[in-house]
Order: structure tokens, then sequence, then C-alpha cells
């Protein structure tokens, strides 16, 4: 930021910053970011551009995309499974995600729902990485939502029973199970909603290939929050020029 201040009026102005100022440092940066962590504002500005959004009507609320991807923490990760005191050159907060019981990467999950149609974010939560995905469903979802698009690691017939006691429909990817495999009816659902849930993951790609996703930034869950939520802001303000300009034609 301060290296594009320098290099682009365009910028100082978009930021408010006047020629006669001192433009800001990296110092002050992390001032304010710790500022932002310490009042626990991070999501307040979010919200605000929400309300903007919903007011212009660009959130279309047909349904809600869940899922969580894994971010790699920004220091040397500890010998996998073993005990705290092995972690003293890594970051305490994260820890390793696993798959099929094998621990894959050390760091957090950033946990996301997102507008069906729009692209925008709806909500997030980020974790340490040993949280199982599913563990946030709740915390995303919105009063106004209407369905849900998930994968198979959501899937839970007390899961699904609780969203159709919210009037909520589950459309969740059905998963086999030992001895039960998938119906037909179940593979044409999977097949109709698999096309829908994969627009969450184009959102994931950008973050991580074009906005500094792929590797944690920062050490400890808190900064790391805070990262998501203004990524995620930006993101959304980012979309709405889009949404815009479609409109329009």
């Amino acid at each position: 930021m301060e290296w594009q201040c320098r290099d682009r009026l365009s910028f100082r102005k978009f930021l408010g910053v006047s020629r006669a100022e001192e433009i800001p440092d990296s110092t002050t940066l992390v001032r304010f970011r710790k500022r932002l962590i310490l009042l626990g504002v991070m999501q307040v500005v979010f919200d605000a551009v929400t309300v903007q959004l919903e007011a212009q009507q660009l959130l279309l609320k047909r349904g809600t995309l869940v899922d969580a991807t894994i971010v790699q923490s920004a220091r040397t990760p500890p010998p996998k499974w073993e005990d705290e005191g092995a972690q003293d050159t890594s970051d305490p907060d994260a820890s390793w995600a696993s798959r099929n019981s094998r621990a894959i990467t050390h760091g957090y999950k950033v946990h996301v729902a997102v507008d069906q149609g729009s692209e925008l974010v709806r909500a997030l939560s980020v974790t340490p990485g040993s949280v199982h995905d599913s563990t946030q469903i709740d915390a995303l979802l919105s009063s106004d939502t209407q369905a849900v698009y998930a994968d198979k690691a959501y899937d839970s017939a007390a899961r699904r029973a609780q969203l159709q006691a919210q009037g909520i429909e589950p459309c969740i990817l059905h998963r086999p199970r030992a001895y039960h495999p998938l119906s037909q009816d179940q593979q044409r659902e999977n097949g109709r909603w698999i096309p829908v849930r994969a627009q969450v993951e184009r959102i994931f790609a950008d973050w991580k290939q074009r906005r500094s996703l792929r590797r944690a930034r920062y050490v400890g869950l808190a900064r790391n929050t805070l990262h998501a939520w203004l990524l995620a802001t930006a993101h959304n303000l980012r979309r709405w020029t889009v949404l815009s300009q479609e409109r329009c034609l």
C-alpha cells in the first residue's frame, strides 16, 4: 500500500491522502491493524458494506454456498501429531488439518458463506486447521437463507433434518457409506448441485492466486481473522462494481 501511494496519484486520491500529507508507512499500517483487532471492529466494516449491497439489491438470496479452504501457517510447522512442546518455532494458534486421518497442512481454515449467483460473501469465520468444516455452518447461515449448497463434508442425517426444520432446503452432496451406495435419485441430486456448489471454489482460487491467501501472512488467529474479513470486504467491493456493470448492460 505504501508503494502504491508513492507510485500513483490515483491511489492517494482513493485513500484520501493529499499531496501535502505524509504517506503512511508500514509502521503506521501495523499500528492501525492492531487497533482494528483491539477494538474488534473487523466485522463492522464488512457489515457496513453488506448493508449497502442489500440497498442496491445485489444480494440475490436464492441460496447460500458454504465451504472452507485450508491456509498454510506463516511459520515452520511442528512435527505432525507431536505435543505442544514441539511447537516452539511454529504458530501456536494454528493446527494440523487432516484428511482421511492423515495430517496434510498446518495452518488455518477460512470458512465462508457465499450468495448463490452474485458470488458475494455473506459471512465467514477463521479457525485452526484441525476444526472440521461442518462445525461452522450454523454460524455462517443467515435468517433469510432459503437453500444451502455444500460438499460431502457437511453431509449427515441430523444436519439435513435440522435445516429442513428451519425451512432451509439442504442441497448437500450425498456421501456414500459402507454397504450403502448412493441411489439413482441421490446421484441425480449430486449432479444438479455440484455445478452450483463449485462457484465458491472460484473465489478461493482467486484469493489464493491473486490475493495472498495461499499462505497465512501473519502469526496468530486474531491477525489472520482480521486479514480474512478485510479480504472478504475487498472481494465484495470488487464484485459490486462487476454486478453494477452487468446490470447496466
